[in-house]
This record gives structure tokens, sequence and C-alpha cells, in this order.
């Protein structure tokens, strides 16, 4: 059916091209805990203390306590001491001299910012200069012999000299168009790691420098700061348009003459992903990836002259995962990971790139590298071999002479990540379930026992307890032979099987995040037991080409398919579902999510109407052309290369297949997903007639945390649509 009405036309205008204020029913009035109120005002918020910054000579870790004042060195044998106690004045951040004898302090003091440095041999503390440069002060670092303070200020570079109590402008031509190491997240997301490095001997420091000319500009709106609109514009490359081109120099500091690096290709068609100096040699290593993203090339620089020699190259059909180059055996070899076994293990490359040797044998992925413990030759890693849903520590020799073994006790089911000290004795395990807040303790790796509870989330715990939930229930769905997608599900209270029940699925099922995961689900876990509560049933399924350890063709499927695999996936083992548990309502079955869950729910809503009858999806993609180059190129290719995936993949494309109930929100101010998608997106469904609601966040941005009520306001629309189509009290 063409046309149908969402809201009763008494109660609401539809909105097309002026955005309108909604006042829906609020939950405010329901006198119990759970309610939207207090799932947006903090009531249910998680404590989460910082356990500290661990130190690389001494053994303990550093805290910033009594309100910010107060620098706290901890021992894991429980020593406190006090290393400066300030009054009056917050420590905002603090940054340790590689030897740890002196700290650089970012305090606020009547509220300016002000930087000290402190010694600790002499308990002296002397002004910098660096506050003059605030607020457009970045990239802050120590030299490694304690001389100086590096920073990025206006897209140069300088160096404090502590000596002399002066700052030095290692580079001049930063401008708008020329940018010294900081090139922003809108150029490309493979360019986060593109900080200047100190060379070991503190004589040289390499980076990266983009030059922007003829880089696009993105328009964003403010239409409430005052009677006149405003614009701010940031250069934002949107896929196939020109990159910024980049270069590789290094500084010598002593006469600040730059060396530039002769790396082969083109300058605006490939990435330097990261810089990194050999401990052991001072040489330094240049990782380029090109903008097909299929293949890394590990350079070797020659500082001297800019000749570069290509150590080690590695390609995919699909694209590759970046991985910064770790140091063992005092710069001799270095650790990769790599895909091109079928499996995301660790390897142990040398430094001429002639041995490989693989560390982490096994039908597994590893999930994240925690370290590597050169003192007793151990490598730390997380995966979880047998549950793909939980996550857990391992160790190896780094020499390959040993089985991984489990770190973890057993005991432990769920969510496990661990924060490890330098010298691998000790580590921070933060362990969470799906219907269990974080917990965090000090511990002892040798035998993982408990040193020092950090976070017990006792109270939280508490409340959780207080609003009587119902428990999750995790199921696999074979959807084809060789594929199984996780989903759980949360029935209502008294559930009855022989009655029929609206269905509401949150999603992602993106390449970021996996969002079945049995690991704590925050705010969200209390919105969706306050749905169960109000007669749905609450689930969630994960498609192909999430980050999930069950092998590369996994990962990798997505390719040329991004968004239109995973939503297949789900509509497929809905249908599935729907077949095998009579109490799911098949004529009630709605979906919501945020950023790649928007445009999930848009895939699922639009290209499976036959499935799903009603949809709230936010700050999305309606057409991929429309995002920034890095990511969007990664999965699709360029649109002058691929432009028939880019067009399957536009989800605008299927707008002419509406035939449930949409409702779109989107902050205009999104300097990520921009408003410009949904615009594209009304705009089409206009063309093809269809009805629908739009709700635009004024000024929001994409984490929508800006404006009064604005998460209440979110949350309390998405109860008020959902209750109003798909009927729960029936």
């Amino acid at each position: 059916m063409a046309f149908f009405n969402i809201i009763p036309w008494k109660r609401c205008v539809l909105f097309l091209f002026v955005s309108i204020y909604i006042s829906f029913p609020s939950q405010a009035q329901n006198s119990s805990l759970l309610t939207i109120e207090n799932l947006t005002n903090g009531t249910f918020s998680e404590k989460r203390t910082s356990p500290g910054k661990w130190l690389t000579q001494e053994v303990g870790y550093i805290n910033i306590e009594k309100k910010g004042t107060e620098l706290v060195l901890h021992t894991p044998s429980g020593k406190r001491t006090a290393l400066l106690s300030l009054r009056g004045i917050s420590i905002l951040n603090y940054r340790f001299s590689p030897d740890e004898s002196k700290i650089l302090l970012n305090v606020e003091a009547k509220g300016q910012q002000q930087f000290y440095v402190f010694d600790r041999d002499t308990e002296s503390t002397s002004k910098t200069n660096l506050d003059s440069y605030y607020p457009d002060i970045q990239m802050i670092k120590w030299s490694p012999d304690n001389k100086y303070i590096s920073f990025s200020h206006e897209a140069n570079i300088y160096a404090y000299d502590l000596e002399k109590k002066e700052s030095i402008q290692l580079t001049n031509d930063g401008s708008d168009v020329i940018i010294n190491s900081t090139a922003s997240f809108e150029f490309s997301s493979v360019q986060s790691s593109t900080e200047y490095q100190w060379s070991p001997d503190s004589k040289y420091i390499a980076f990266n420098q983009f030059n922007t000319e003829g880089i696009g500009s993105f328009s964003i709106i403010n239409n409430l700061d005052s009677i006149y609109s405003s614009v701010k514009q940031s250069q934002y490359v949107k896929p196939g348009e020109t990159l910024p081109s980049v270069r590789t120099g290094v500084i010598e500091v002593s006469t600040k003459n730059i060396t530039w690096l002769n790396v082969n290709g083109d300058s605006r068609n490939h990435y330097i992903y990261h810089l990194t100096w050999n401990p052991g040699s001072n040489e330094l290593f240049v990782q380029q990836l090109n903008r097909k993203q299929n293949t890394m090339n590990i350079l070797r620089a020659d500082v001297e002259t800019g000749t570069m020699t290509k150590v080690f190259a590695e390609s995919e059909k699909t694209f590759i995962e970046p991985f910064e180059l770790k140091w063992i055996y005092n710069g001799k070899n270095f650790l990769w990971m790599s895909e091109n076994d079928g499996w995301r293990h660790i390897y142990s490359i040398s430094t001429d790139g002639q041995n490989k040797q693989l560390l982490t044998p096994g039908d597994f992925d590893v999930s994240y590298f925690r370290g590597a413990d050169n003192a007793n030759k151990w490598l730390y890693f997380e995966a979880s071999p047998t549950n793909t849903l939980h996550n857990y520590l391992y160790r190896v020799k780094l020499d390959g002479s040993s089985k991984h073994e489990r770190l973890t006790p057993t005991n432990w089911v769920g969510t496990n990540n661990y924060n490890i000290s330098p010298n691998g004795k000790w580590a921070f395990h933060t362990h969470s379930r799906f219907h269990q807040p974080r917990v965090q303790w000090l511990v002892k790796l040798s035998n993982h026992a408990q040193v020092k509870m950090i976070d017990s989330n006792v109270l939280l715990k508490t409340k959780i307890n207080k609003i009587k939930p119902t428990p999750v229930e995790y199921s696999k769905i074979e959807i084809e032979d060789g594929v199984s997608l996780d989903s759980w599900m949360i029935k209502p209270p008294n559930f009855d099987t022989e009655k029929k029940y609206p269905i509401i699925f949150h999603v992602y099922s993106m390449p970021a995040a996996k969002s079945t995961n049995d690991r704590w689900k925050g705010s969200n876990y209390f919105f969706y037991q306050l749905l169960a509560k109000q007669g749905f049933i609450v689930m969630g399924i994960d498609g192909r080409g999430t980050p999930a350890l069950v092998g590369k063709d996994w990962r990798k499927s997505i390719y040329l398919k991004h968004g239109v695999l995973p939503a297949d996936d789900i509509a497929k083992a809905t249908k599935m579902m729907l077949q095998e548990r009579p109490f799911m309502d098949p004529e009630r079955i709605g979906v919501f999510g945020w950023s790649g869950g928007g445009l999930m729910s848009l895939m699922l809503i639009l290209r499976h109407p036959d499935v799903f009858d009603t949809a709230i999806p936010g700050a999305y993609l309606s057409h991929h052309k429309y995002y920034h180059a890095g990511f969007t190129e990664r999965f699709l290719g360029t649109p002058q290369d691929n432009p028939e995936a880019y067009e399957e993949t536009a989800v605008i494309n299927y707008a002419k297949n509406l035939k449930g109930n949409l409702l779109l929100m989107h902050g205009t101010g999104d300097d990520n997903v921009h408003y410009q998608n949904t615009d594209a997106l009304i705009n089409k469904l206009i063309e093809e007639k269809r009805r629908f609601v739009a709700l635009p966040y004024p000024n929001r941005n994409h984490n929508m945390r800006q404006g009064k009520n604005t998460r209440y306001h979110r949350y309390d629309t998405y109860l008020w649509f959902f209750t109003e189509h798909l009927n729960p009290g029936e």
C-alpha cells in the first residue's frame, strides 16, 4: 500500500519541508524507578573510575584524586604516595618525562589554563610558556632525553626548551592549507595515527605534512544562535574526491633542517598510516597504505638522504586492517597483525623483513594485542576461541616456543579486557556481561589474584535488582550452510507462549563493532527492560561484516556490499525465527538504530518491507557518496571504480518500497554523518509519494549530547512511536 496513516491527523502534522516540534506523551508521570526520566538523568549511571596510568620506571600507577587537586602514586602492594598536592588548582592532565623524574602539569587556576613542570627530585615547580599557545595546542610530548616538550600549534610543530625556557618553532609553513602533523578526521578515518614522533636519541622529529589545496568544504548551518544564520565550513573529503597530498619529513631539531622522504606513489592517492622509530637502531619506519586500502607497505627510511627501502608488504583482495608496529627484542623484530591465513593472528617479523613467524597459531582470531614483556619473553593478547560472544586474556612466548595459554580464570565468563603494566606482572582487569555492569580489579597476572577492587558498581547492581529485569536469552540462527548469526532476546515479564508479541530490534551490525557481544550494554540495557515491561520482545542480531571472531571471510564479506549484506542477513534470520517462534507477531516488527544502526534500520524497512513494519533510524547514511572517503572507499572502493556498488548500497534507492511507519531522526549540526543525508532521503520520499515523519534536532552533532533534554526527547520518542504503531497492549 503506497499510503498509510502514521499518526491520526488531528494529533500531529506531517513533516515534509518545515522543521516543527512534535509534543509526545511523557513517561515522567510513571512513578516506578524504570522511567525515561531516570534513563537520561544519571540515575542509572555506571561508575567508571580511571584506573590510572602505569609508570615504566617504577612499579605503580598514577591517579588524579581529591577532586583534581592531588597527583597520587599507587603501588600494587597498596602504598599510596601523594606526589604533589595543590590548593585551589585543578589538575586537568599530566605527562611524565620518559625517565619519570619530571611531570608536565596542565592545570586550571581561576579559570585560566597553565602549564608547569614539576621536578620530583627537587620537588620544585617551574612555569612554562605553553599556556600562551592555548587553546590551539595539541599533541604535547616529551623528548626522550627530557630536554624538550614538543607540541603543535596552528598547523606547525614547536619544541619548548626546558633549560632556556623558550619555545622553538620547528616548522614555519603551517597555514589553512599546509598542515603539519595534525590532519583532521574528515580527511580520512585511516589518518588517525599521523602524530609526529621523536627519534630515540632526540635528534629528530618525524612528521607528516598535508597539503589540503583543492579539498572540498562542507557547510553546516546554525539557525539558532542569532536572528541571522551562521555557517561553519570544514574540509571534508567525499568518496572519489581529491585527497590531501601527504609527505613525510624528518626535522633535525638542532638545525631545524627538514629532509623529505622519497615515498613512492602519488602523494594524493595513498595514506601514511603510522610513523615509528626503531628503538634499537634509530631508524624510521613508515607504513604506507594505498588508496584502495588493500596493500600496506612497511618502509625503512634513511633520515639523512630521504631514501626509502621496502621491508615488508601485505595485500588483500578486499581491504587491510591497519596495525601499528610493536617493537620487540630492542628493535630486532616487530610485531604485525595479519589475516592472510584466514584468521587474525600476530606475527613476529625481523627488521629486514626476511623472517616471519606466526606466534598465535590456530583456527581462532586475536581480538586485541595487549602487550609484549621483553624481559620475560611473553606476548599478551585477547581472544575467545570457543565462544565468539566473549573475550579473554591469553599469552604465548615471544619466540613461538609455547602454545597459547589462557590467563583469565574460567569463572570470569563474559567480556574481559586488560590494561597490563609495562613489567608484565600486573593488570587492570575489567569484566562485564550483557546484564552485569563493569567491575574492575587490580590483579597479579601470574595467578590472576585480585589485589584491589577499583570499581564494583554495587549501587548500580542494586538498582538493577530493584527494577526486576527479565533475563537475556542468546541463540544462533543458521541462515545458510556455514553462516550462523548471533542474536539476543529479552521477553516481557510473565511471558506467555500462547500470545503473540510485537518485536523491536535494536541494530548496528557494522564493521566498527559487534553489538551482540556478551558485555554490559549501558543505558541501552535499561531501555530494553523498559520496552519489555511495556509488552515488547526486544532483540538484537548481527549480520556478516561485523568484527566477529569467526575468521576473515566473515569480516571481509561486506566488500562492495556494505550495509546491504548484513541487512539481508538480519531479514533472513527474522523470517526463520518467525517460523520457529509462533509468539513473535509477523505483523508488528519494529527496528531502531543510530549511525550505522540508522543505515541498517533504513535498509530493513525499505529493502525488506514485507518483514519490518516500523523503523526509527538516526544519524544515518542515505547514500555512501555523502560520507567521507577514508571509511567508504575501504568497503566500496571509489564511485568511479565501482558505481554499481554505490547504487546497490544506497538506501535512498529503495525509498519507493516504503510501506510501513518511518520516523527519521538526525542532528542538523552533525559533522560526521551530515544532515545532507536526511535532506536527500526526504526529497526522494516526497518524489515517491511516501508518507513519513522527520524529526531534526537543531545544532545537535553526531553524539546528540547538545541541548536541554535531548536524550530524554529521543528515548521518549522511541517509546511513543513504537507504542503508537506496534500496539504492545493487544
